[in-house]
């Protein structure tokens, strides 16, 4: 057996295992956000930018980092405290 085609061929399987197990996390992570989003529009009223099936789509093809950029916008920025008048006095 060459060595040098055995080598190819297990290149192109670690390459194609590297392929379906990205395409596995950026499926998860859509499907993930999907629910979220669903989640948001539902008890908050609305996602924040766009849409929940953008959010969606978004995560599908950016996988990780818009998972992460969905996340942070929806659930670390949105839960900011918005009652800045509560502890604002009017000066006299």
């Amino acid at each position: 057996m060459d060595p040098q085609f055995s080598l190819a061929a297990n290149l192109e399987s670690f390459r194609l295992a590297y392929y379906l197990l990205m395409t596995l996390v950026h499926v998860a992570f859509a499907a993930g956000v999907a629910r979220d989003a669903g989640n948001v529009m539902r008890y908050r009223g609305g996602t924040i930018l766009v849409g929940p099936y953008v959010w969606a789509f978004a995560t599908l093809v950016g996988g990780v980092l818009v998972g992460v950029a969905y996340w942070v916008i929806h659930h670390m920025l949105a839960t900011a405290p918005r009652n800045f008048q509560a502890s604002y006095t009017e000066p006299e």
